[in-house]
């Protein structure tokens, strides 16, 4: 069985993995909403949404960002991340305990 420090360090490390992940495909959207805001002249809003607690909180530190508490729009924390051609939001997933 594992200890606490080991699973510990196992959960960073998977965070990790994960935020590579979901810079990637932030990555990947704004390729595409570069190209649609250039060739259609549009503002994009893109939601990304059950990002698990601890992939949320290590793009937040990586990004320099704060997470955003629940509000009226979203039920869960978030990341708002703001381009010249649109907002990008990233959404924890639901706490199921």
């Amino acid at each position: 069985m594992k200890n606490l420090a080991e699973i510990i360090i196992d959960t960073k490390l998977n965070a990790y993995t994960s935020c590579q992940k979901l810079l990637d495909t932030i990555s990947d959207l704004a390729k595409i909403n570069r190209s649609k805001n250039a060739y259609y002249d549009c503002y994009t809003t893109d939601i990304i949404e059950n990002v698990d607690y601890f992939t949320l909180h290590e793009l937040a530190q990586l990004l320099n960002e704060q997470v955003n508490l629940p509000n009226g729009l979203h039920k869960n924390p978030f990341i708002r991340l703001k381009f010249d051609w649109g907002i990008i939001l990233i959404l924890e997933q639901d706490n199921l305990n």
